[in-house]
């Protein structure tokens, strides 16, 4: 499946990368929810323009249709109520492997315990706005994208491991619920619990900055000894 996938993303060369999901993480009042590919770890003209400019817009089409998407809620197993740090899209992750070839990469995540027919609803209303978005922008995503491409191979150094920045945050609004921990009657653990009777409004800090903490220098070339088929597989699948 990966490498159909590698075949198809490397055939097309598409500057914006959409993906729909299903989420099961945390939960909150949000049918909609979106990942949109680290900025800082994307870098370039197009990482400033994708946090500057593409994703508020992506969110300003979905409001004025009378929707709530929020920025993917990264917790798992702790309450969102006090802000989260933006999903790390690794290359294991459709949206950080596409970002590898200056492409915009979105992850949408309807959330999977509100009803089918509004999480169908909003995810529509998602695509017809990248669509729209998309063919208006279309012009100046291809400039950034030609001009970060031509950066990149000119570059002495790449950064191989990023860690989040947690004294840069922007604000947004979470509609959730109260949360506490209770014991479970399976396990006796804590579990966290969300009290549907008790919804929340509130601004929580998104800690959305990722800072380099090592580079690494561009080599001019690489050996790889015959032995390793599969590395030789996925470069050469990879171009």
């Amino acid at each position: 499946n990966a490498f159909s996938f590698i075949d198809i993303f490397q055939w097309l060369d598409p500057a914006v990368f959409v993906d729909t999901h299903v989420t099961n993480g945390s939960d909150h009042q949000h049918v909609l929810t979106l990942i949109s590919t680290q900025w800082n770890k994307l870098g370039g003209s197009l990482g400033t323009y994708l946090e500057q400019d593409f994703e508020k817009q992506i969110f300003a089409s979905l409001e004025s249709k009378g929707r709530e998407p929020i920025v993917y809620v990264n917790v798992h197993g702790s309450s969102p109520n006090q802000g989260w740090q933006q999903f790390w899209d690794a290359a294991r992750y459709s949206s950080g492997y596409t970002s590898l070839y200056q492409s915009l990469g979105f992850i949408s995540e309807s959330h999977m315990w509100k009803p089918y027919k509004r999480r169908v609803e909003n995810t529509y209303d998602y695509l017809a706005s990248m669509i729209q978005l998309t063919a208006e922008e279309g012009k100046v995503i291809q400039e950034k994208r030609e001009a970060d491409r031509a950066e990149l191979l000119n570059a002495d150094s790449l950064t191989v491991t990023w860690q989040a920045d947690r004294d840069n945050f922007r604000m947004v609004t979470l509609r959730g619920y109260e949360t506490s921990m209770r014991k479970s009657e399976v396990t006796g653990n804590d579990l966290l619990y969300y009290d549907k009777e008790s919804p929340i409004e509130k601004e929580v800090p998104f800690y959305n900055s990722f800072k380099s903490t090592k580079k690494v220098a561009v080599p001019k070339y690489y050996i790889v000894p015959q032995a390793w088929s599969g590395v030789i597989k996925r470069l050469k699948a990879n171009h």
